[in-house]
């Protein structure tokens, strides 16, 4: 093959009979640079340890060295004990990022920059909603206002919708309506019976992309900060009521300044501290004291509304944002591992949410931590990829949720899809008078 090569018969020919003493065709400087060290052996062309390999052989030559489907440097570093032509290193490296099988498997790409929620004017404006347990085999659903940081813990004897809207019921006769609720995708929280609720009440909802917690991480951190120290309460007493333990630690929580807001829950939400043990030990005129000097000083504005973002800034490092028509890879969580898959940014839903529409024509929701740059590829190179089998260990149960969260996965052009599980169809009443909107 090296003498069907153009280029390289002219090499070879030079490197047999001599080389010219000056080389005026582009092609051949690479080689004409090298030339003390380029050989003939066994009528192969040689650079150093290195074999030649013609342009016609170069893409099979690669696919071998990526046959295993190592990284760039590995690839790279493979290329060079073997073989060499001018811009290898250049073709390693873009063979090795075009290659669809590691595009979907690689890592994850790194997480984008937090973006801070919108500050809230006022308290209980927006609150965020979770579930959390089983904590000695028990349920619980946590309710965070933004504003004050307030905290609310109810025990769940099932997360059913029409059983969270009562609790909530429960939860907003004491503070109102909040306008925009926070929540995951369970199945609880995008139920008709819990959209009609808060339609009924006039309450925005604002969900995450499905498995992406963090979007509602003020509810995250919430439940951790629960969990952790009704835990180490109850280690420490030997005590095994949980209730008396949660309620202890929603005292202490409630009356305790917090770090992003310079106050305490309680102060921020209904403007007094609450009375607990420890105002025992103290004289009553010192109470008194306490009291009138807050009553002059008045709530500082700027304290107020200081963000904690603002007290510790998120040092990783933001990612570009992505546009409609890009060619994407976007994770794919219906098979038995995470894996990701060609798709295509059809729409931007906010500052990190985009609807994509995948090469199997089904319109799924991301966040950008779950979208990474796609290759450059050609239809025949997806065709290629989708006609080969799909090979699952025969174990494996293949879902296409997690934690009974829900997949927005809606089928374009498709001509049948599985039913969705649908909750109960029974309606929750509304709490207040319907909004006229």
């Amino acid at each position: 093959e090296t003498r069907n090569d153009e280029i390289l018969r002219k090499v070879f020919e030079f490197a047999s009979q001599g080389w010219p003493s000056d080389c005026k065709e582009e092609e051949l400087k690479p080689y004409y640079i090298r030339r003390d060290q380029i050989t003939i052996e066994d009528n192969l062309l040689m650079w150093g340890h290195r074999l030649i390999i013609p342009s016609r052989c170069r893409k099979e030559v690669l696919k071998e060295i990526h046959s295993t489907h190592m990284g760039i440097v590995k690839s790279k570093s493979l290329t060079r004990s073997f073989v060499w032509w001018p811009s290898c290193d250049k073709n390693v490296e873009e063979f090795c990022k075009n290659c669809l099988a590691c595009s979907k498997h690689r890592n994850s790409p790194p997480k984008a920059e937090v973006i801070e929620w919108p500050k809230t004017e006022q308290p209980w404006e927006r609150v965020h909603i979770d579930f959390f347990g089983p904590l000695h085999n028990k349920m619980f659903m946590i309710v965070v206002d933004f504003h004050s940081k307030w905290i609310e813990v109810v025990y769940m004897k099932n997360i059913t919708s029409e059983n969270t809207v009562d609790k909530l019921r429960e939860i907003f006769s004491r503070w109102g309506l909040p306008k925009i609720v926070v929540t995951d995708n369970g199945r609880s929280f995008v139920s008709e019976c819990f959209k009609h609720f808060l339609y009924m009440n006039g309450i925005q909802h604002i969900t995450p992309p499905p498995y992406h917690p963090a979007t509602n991480g003020l509810a995250e951190v919430s439940v951790r900060t629960v969990k952790t120290h009704i835990l180490r309460a109850m280690e420490e007493r030997n005590s095994t009521d949980l209730f008396a333990a949660l309620n202890r630690f929603l005292l202490h929580y409630r009356n305790s300044i917090h770090s992003s807001t310079g106050v305490t829950p309680a102060e921020l939400l209904i403007g007094r501290k609450l009375r607990m043990r420890l105002d025992l030990i103290l004289p009553e005129e010192q109470l008194k004291r306490q009291h009138l000097r807050k009553e002059e000083r008045g709530r500082d504005p700027k304290r107020l509304t200081r963000n904690s973002a603002e007290v510790k800034r998120n040092k990783v490092s933001a990612r570009g944002n992505f546009k409609k028509g890009d060619r994407v890879f976007v994770r794919d969580y219906g098979r038995a591992k995470p894996s990701w898959v060609p798709a295509e940014i059809v729409e931007q839903n906010g500052p990190r949410n985009y609807k994509t529409l995948t090469n199997e024509n089904f319109i799924w929701r991301r966040h950008s931590d779950q979208i990474i740059k796609g290759p450059s590829y050609d239809d025949d190179d997806l065709l290629d990829y989708y006609s080969r089998p799909l090979t699952v260990d025969s174990n494996a149960t293949i879902v296409n949720n997690v934690d009974d969260d829900v997949v927005e996965e809606s089928a374009v052009g498709k001509a049948s899809s599985p039913e969705p599980i649908r909750e109960a169809e029974t309606i929750a009443d509304d709490f207040v008078v319907t909004n006229s909107r």
